[in-house]
């Protein structure tokens, strides 16, 4: 592979309600469909690729899909570049995961870096799944292709750390908006951070991800 371009999906449903969306199949917002085809836009100008893999949730192809469209490649789908699984957080937003499941919200919002959220996976388990796919594509990739991945906040925090420091080390120092576009490129097998979270859009359509944690008493 000679260069990868990771890509956010855009604004979603579950993110204007402020949900916590894993493997639930929300839908684009209507900012997220804004968002969407002015990266499109973008992409279609500035960016030439040979392949392009999603997970198998809609809102990734759904960002993409003029673009794939546009250049006459075709999607294709993997599971392991599915976001980490929220188990029985998912579709909950934080207010209401603290009403339900109090104990488990306070260990979460205390940075517990290797939480598990209740029914789904932990770090390190979404980051072996991620990986997994990755070298899927490595394996079907030869030195020149030039390859898109449409995939999740944590999907995309998840490759960047591994092709870094071979390890989920970085993954929640990484911040990755909506619709974004990081770039590496390749020597060889070493790999080149180049672009990290550039925004192709109007940033009225910002709506950035905000992170809260609870300090742990010392």
């Amino acid at each position: 592979m000679k260069k990868l371009y990771l890509v956010r999906h855009a604004h979603t449903k579950d993110n204007e309600l402020k949900k916590y969306s894993g493997h639930s199949n929300t839908e684009l917002s209507e900012t997220g469909k804004k968002q969407s085809k002015q990266l499109c836009e973008f992409l279609n100008k500035n960016v030439e690729v040979n392949k392009i893999y999603v997970s198998a949730l809609r809102r990734t192809s759904d960002t993409i899909l003029e673009y794939a469209n546009e250049k006459g490649i075709d999607i294709k789908k993997i599971e392991e570049l599915n976001e980490m699984d929220f188990g029985d957080f998912d579709g909950l937003t934080l207010a209401e995961i603290e009403k339900k499941y109090p104990e488990e919200y306070m260990e979460f919002m205390q940075g517990n870096a290797m939480f598990r959220f209740p029914k789904g996976e932990n770090i390190e388990e979404c980051y072996n799944r991620n990986i997994e796919g990755l070298k899927k594509i490595f394996k079907n990739s030869n030195e020149d292709d030039v390859v898109m991945i449409c995939g999740h906040m944590g999907t995309v925090r998840n490759i960047i750390s591994y092709l870094l420091v071979n390890s989920y080390d970085l993954h929640w120092n990484i911040k990755i908006e909506n619709a974004t576009v990081s770039v590496i490129e390749f020597l060889g097998d070493y790999p080149i951070l180049k672009m990290m979270g550039y925004i192709p859009y109007d940033f009225s359509l910002m709506r950035p991800h905000i992170t809260k944690r609870i300090r742990k008493e010392r």
